[in-house]
């Protein structure tokens, strides 16, 4: 609820921060409205394809054969990745996401992200082309190979298995 701020000594002042508290609140709640929607439609689409995979199953449409066992572990991995994500943010949030900050070498955090996504025949082909030597930079490596993983991951979703990711490094 917002006052009525009138005149110019304290308790205008302080009406004027009441009304600016309320307005922040609003906006947080419309920002936690939108994150609890987002996070029900990220989760939607990967019980869905479990539920529904594990009915045709039961009802003999489909065979528990290692090709739908395999599809299953996917999609149960990438819930404990948002799971795993969501509470991440919940420390970042809180200002308790622990960080290593240290000097560090960029090359070999790219290198290690864009391994751990091996290559496949279902997947775009990833190059990578780090330009000479990087200056050494601060920072959290594992937090920087989270992003980088992160990045490839979205890049390998939206790119076809016979597209080209490309991943370039280089100091400007």
């Amino acid at each position: 609820v917002r006052v009525d701020v009138r005149g110019r000594d304290e308790l205008a002042d302080l009406g004027g921060a009441f009304n600016e508290m309320a307005l922040r609140l609003r906006e947080t709640e419309r920002l936690r409205k939108q994150m609890v929607s987002d996070v029900a439609h990220e989760l939607r689409s990967p019980v869905t394809n479990l539920r529904c995979t594990l009915e045709a199953i039961q009802d003999g449409l489909s065979p528990p054969d290692r090709a739908s066992i395999d599809a299953l572990h996917e999609e149960t991995l990438f819930l404990q990745r948002l799971i795993s994500d969501l509470e991440e943010l919940t420390l970042a949030d809180a200002g308790q996401l622990p960080m290593r900050i240290e000097r560090l070498d960029l090359a070999p955090v790219i290198h290690r992200a864009v391994a751990a996504a091996p290559p496949s025949s279902e997947h775009p082909q990833v190059h990578v082309d780090i330009a000479g030597t990087l200056p050494a930079l601060q920072g959290d490596s594992d937090r920087l190979e989270q992003v980088f993983r992160n990045l490839l991951s979205n890049a390998r979703r939206h790119t076809s298995s016979s597209g080209r990711i490309d991943v370039a490094a280089r100091h400007e």
